[in-house]
């Protein structure tokens, strides 16, 4: 049970509700995703931003479930 809990402690420490994300590549990811998980591609927000370059893109934020199945051990 120690393992367990430990290891939500170490996952909720990476994600960052505030972080923003390419949106066309995380869409992209979630398309071949199941079902449920591709239910939040509508709910994802389009956030006007600049790369790293300077050029323009859309960026987006994601809810933590999507987090977990993108870069957690799903």
């Amino acid at each position: 049970m120690d393992n367990l809990k430990s290891y939500e402690q170490l996952n909720e420490s990476y994600y960052d509700g505030d972080r923003l994300y390419n949106r066309d590549a995380i869409v992209r990811r979630l398309e071949k995703a199941p079902s449920y998980i591709r239910s939040y591609i509508k709910k994802l927000p389009e956030i006007r931003c600049t790369d790293a370059g300077g050029n323009p893109m859309v960026c987006t934020q994601i809810p933590q479930v999507v987090y977990q199945y993108l870069f957690g051990s799903f």
